[in-house]
């Protein structure tokens, strides 16, 4: 039962019974499914149990696990407002947590602020993370580590983040390539319909030309908007939305049967490699047999970046 390496999901009305057990074993089990490093959540009377075991527990290897789970949140917090939420509540409940250094100074200087505490500058270490949450399941989770990547206008675009990540494709770790590809593939379709991600992209061309990340991404190279194409400006990349509907970047997880059946039809459709390209990409979103029907078709493709990239997204 105790195996760090198989910790799917639990119920979280079971977890909560485990957690708040008697039973080592399952204590000890439900310390590891709970880590934040593995499964994420965020039920306040779980949370009231793992400090419980950290402070007032008998078995020492449980209260080191609590130790760990609490120190996993609090790494969370440079990126995930859940978890930012979720630490503030608890410090506020009077439980013993450590405030991270950049929250210290937010709170000396205004408090929590109006809206409530705000996130912390992206750096270098926090990538392996974004990734993670980048490349789950969890709609929530993908668009939190999308507002990392792309904040809007109120804040400042971090270019090495992104080049962290497209490097990180080629990792030798196969998970971590295979995370950081899927990541590194949702973050390009949400550019679509950012003008400022646009332009990281641009830059990002650059930083990447002749490496093995540009080699296995030709889609980089038609998702940089460079100066001399259509898409370098607003007004034609409104134009180009009106022409080509189905390509405008759908919300995450928005990827309805109607939605399906307007990529297909994009991909029919489209006349140049470019066209074609972008609408793969868009339909290898979707996660739906009809598409991954599409793109096994499109894998054998005669042009090889789209037999390229059609049989990267069903991967």
């Amino acid at each position: 039962m105790d195996n760090p390496n198989h910790c799917p999901r639990i119920d979280p009305a079971v977890l909560l019974q485990m957690l708040r057990s008697d039973d080592v074993e399952a204590q000890r089990h439900a310390l590891l499914v709970v880590c934040p490093c593995r499964n994420r959540y965020y039920d306040k009377e779980i949370w009231r149990a793992i400090f419980a075991v950290r402070d007032t527990g008998t078995d020492g290897k449980a209260r080191e696990r609590a130790h760990h789970v609490i120190g996993t949140l609090q790494e969370r917090t440079r990126f995930d407002m859940r978890s930012l939420e979720l630490l503030n509540w608890l410090k506020a409940q009077g439980y013993r947590v450590f405030i991270p250094p950049w929250l210290q100074r937010q709170f000396r200087k205004n408090g929590a602020g109006a809206h409530g505490p705000r996130l912390p500058k992206v750096i270098s270490r926090d990538v392996p993370a974004l990734i993670e949450a980048l490349a789950s399941d969890d709609p929530e989770e993908q668009k939190q580590a999308l507002q990392v990547f792309c904040p809007g206008r109120a804040r400042q675009y971090k270019k090495r983040i992104w080049l962290a990540l497209f490097r990180t494709c080629n990792s030798t770790d196969p998970k971590l390539g295979s995370e950081s590809r899927i990541a590194a593939n949702r973050l390009l379709a949400h550019a679509i319909g950012d003008p400022r991600a646009q332009e990281v992209l641009e830059w990002l061309r650059r930083e990447l030309r002749g490496s093995e990340v540009e080699e296995d991404y030709p889609l980089m190279e038609d998702l940089t908007w460079a100066p001399d194409r259509p898409f370098s400006r607003s007004a034609n990349l409104a134009r180009y939305g009106r022409e080509h509907p189905a390509l405008r970047a759908p919300a995450i997880g928005d990827f309805s049967d109607p939605m399906v059946d307007r990529l297909i039809e994009a991909v029919r459709t489209s006349q140049r490699s470019r066209d074609l390209r972008m609408a793969l990409h868009a339909l290898g979103q979707a996660g739906s047999p009809r598409a991954t029907a599409v793109l096994q078709e499109y894998g054998n493709h005669p042009e090889e970046s789209i037999r390229k990239l059609a049989r990267s997204m069903l991967h």
